[in-house]
C-alpha cells in the first residue's frame, strides 16, 4: 500500500508478470484497486493484450447508470486522488468524494488485512464510515473492502472488482474468443 517507496521492485515485478501473460490472453485485468495506477506504464509496453481497469469499468458503468457522483473508498493513496490513484481520472467525468476520514479508513483496511475480515468491530467501522459520504453510490475500490461491507442506509455499495470481470467477460466475448 506504499508505491511510492517500493515503485521499482513491484513494476519490475508487474511488467515482468503481464509480459508473460498477455502472450497467452487477449484481455486481462488486475484486480488490486492500488496496482492499477501502473495501467498508462503497462500501456505502453505495446502488450498483445488489452488490459482493462477497474476505473475503465466504473466509468462505463457510471456512464451506462446515468450516475454523475460516486464516493471513493480505498487506501490513503487511490482514495485521495493522489498521483498514484488509479482513480484520479475519473474525476474528469464524474464528481469523485473522497472520504471524510480518509486516516481512519485507511487503519480499516490495514485492520482488515492483519485480522482478515472477522472481527464485528471492523462491520461496524466500516458502516460509520460509509455513512459520512453524501455520495448515494460507494465505490470500495479496495479489495479487503468487500469483506467487511454491510448496508448502509441510503448508500449503494459498488464493488468495482464485479464491475472489472464483467467488463472483461463482456471484452474477452466480443474479441472473438468466447
Amino acid at each position: 500500500m506504499d508505491l511510492p517507496a517500493t515503485d521499482a521492485e513491484v513494476w519490475a515485478a508487474l511488467a515482468s508478470t503481464a509480459t508473460a501473460l498477455t502472450a497467452r490472453c487477449d484481455v486481462y485485468g488486475i484486480a488490486c484497486n492500488t496496482l492499477n495506477v501502473y495501467a498508462p506504464r503497462l500501456a505502453a509496453l505495446g502488450l498483445p493484450a488489452t488490459l482493462v481497469t477497474p476505473n475503465g469499468a466504473v466509468a462505463a458503468w457510471a456512464a451506462a447508470a446515468g450516475i454523475d457522483a460516486v464516493g471513493l473508498l480505498g487506501a490513503r493513496p487511490v482514495a485521495t486522488l493522489t498521483e498514484w490513484s488509479p482513480y484520479a481520472s475519473l474525476a474528469t467525468d464524474l464528481r469523485v468524494e473522497t472520504p471524510p476520514a480518509v486516516d481512519a479508513l485507511h487503519q480499516l483496511i490495514v485492520d482488515i488485512k492483519a485480522d482478515g475480515g472477522a472481527a464485528p468491530s471492523l462491520r461496524d467501522r466500516f458502516a460509520a464510515l460509509a455513512s459520512a459520504f453524501e455520495s448515494r453510490h460507494l465505490l470500495l475500490a479496495c479489495t479487503e473492502l468487500p469483506l467487511v461491507a454491510v448496508a448502509v442506509s441510503g448508500k449503494e455499495l459498488v464493488d468495482p472488482t464485479d464491475l472489472l470481470a464483467a467488463e472483461l467477460v463482456r471484452r474477452w466475448s466480443e474479441s472473438g474468443a468466447g
